[in-house]
């Protein structure tokens, strides 16, 4: 195959014009640009109410890399699922629960740190030495096993439960 014959992509030209027909919120502005590293960007612009106090308005500024798209109705669809989740965004500062939002999207989420379970069905000459068996907790309705319950942990793990203090 000759590389003049792979799938062409969509260019920065074709971009803007496809945005020539996209309409969104008034007074919302949707825009593209070549980043010399990134290549395509998305860039939406809008001074919006401030969803932490209402009194106040706040430039909007969101920038997004364009993935790769072979046409018009890829972009789109790209484009549409961008949106929906700025809006997803959006709501998450202006819903408040008790003058407070509910779910700050601004908030640091981090991923926690997984438990270890590799010694948990091993028998103790086989755990690092002063390393305790694992604490059971009642991990299923009528379990009243004490010390480690090999089967409800199996199933506790496998239904993505952690009843099981980690080690």
């Amino acid at each position: 195959m000759n590389l003049r014959d792979a799938q062409q992509f969509l260019n920065l030209s074709e971009y803007d014009l496809i945005l020539n027909e996209v309409g969104y919120k008034p007074e919302w502005t949707i825009s593209v640009f070549e980043d010399p590293y990134e290549g395509p960007c998305l860039y939406l612009t809008a001074d919006v109410v401030d969803g932490y106090d209402h009194s106040k308005t706040v430039p909007l500024r969101i920038r997004s890399n364009i993935p790769p798209h072979r046409n018009r109705e890829e972009f789109l669809i790209w484009l549409q699922w961008r949106l929906i989740q700025i809006e997803i965004h959006e709501c998450r500062e202006y819903f408040h629960v008790n003058g407070k939002p509910w779910s700050d999207p601004h908030d640091v989420i981090e991923p926690k740190p997984k438990a270890d379970y590799s010694n948990v069905d091993a028998p103790a000459k086989l755990r690092p030495q002063g390393e305790e068996a694992p604490q059971h907790r009642q991990c299923l309705p009528g379990c009243d096993v004490q010390g480690a319950h090999k089967e409800c942990m199996k199933l506790t793990r496998s239904n993505s439960f952690v009843y099981l203090r980690d080690v």
